[in-house]
């Protein structure tokens, strides 16, 4: 009898730890709240962890690659993991608080503009490395345009990138996240394409 109070014990304390990890998320009825209310509680998202797919267009030269991948952002700091065929890491990429990119190739790393210098030589891979988290989220990050629901619709950069929101759906707890994100600069677009989202 004590050994089985004892595991009820410990399973009572590890749902209690889980739940106070969770940030305490409600559940939420986002098409009710207003624009300012859903802002404030997408910039509350502490930890977020996404998997999808990935495609990236080049038009001049004709290029295209496409992969799943995982996305983690956690207090202010992202890792995003490109996975290729049999679900070997193609590269991960590590982002921090400030923006500053380190990337990870066949065991080499790479940092600030190298990391920017290697992504484009290996992949044509030009990325707005400050701004994704907010992109994923469906935060502004620049000039941007709204639909009827009040939801970013596109955002224009500072610097020069296009951010197109396609599509929105409901995750986890209720909230409304992009499910489709189209990035563009140059002559190069990148579709993100959201098929799980979990807030933690």
């Amino acid at each position: 009898m004590r050994i089985k109070l004892g595991c009820l014990g410990f399973i009572c304390a590890a749902a209690l730890l889980f739940g106070c990890s969770s940030h305490n998320l409600k559940h939420q009825d986002f098409d009710a709240l207003s624009q300012n209310e859903r802002i404030a509680l997408l910039e509350n998202i502490k930890n977020l962890k996404e998997y999808g797919k990935v495609a990236l267009f080049i038009s001049q030269p004709r290029f295209r690659i496409s992969s799943d991948f995982m996305y983690d952002y956690e207090k202010d700091n992202s890792t995003l993991e490109i996975i290729g065929p049999v679900g070997v890491t193609m590269a991960k990429i590590y982002i921090n608080n400030l923006g500053e990119m380190t990337v990870l190739i066949d065991s080499k790393k790479y940092t600030h503009h190298e990391a920017e210098a290697i992504l484009k030589k290996q992949f044509n891979l030009t990325l707005p490395a400050d701004k994704l988290s907010r992109i994923i989220r469906g935060l502004n990050v620049g000039t941007p345009t709204y639909d009827e629901q009040g939801y970013v619709k596109s955002v224009t950069t500072g610097d020069d990138y296009i951010i197109n929101y396609k599509s929105y759906d409901k995750f986890q707890y209720g909230y409304n996240l992009p499910k489709e994100i189209e990035i563009t600069k140059d002559n190069s677009r990148l579709l993100i394409k959201i098929n799980r989202a979990i807030l933690y």
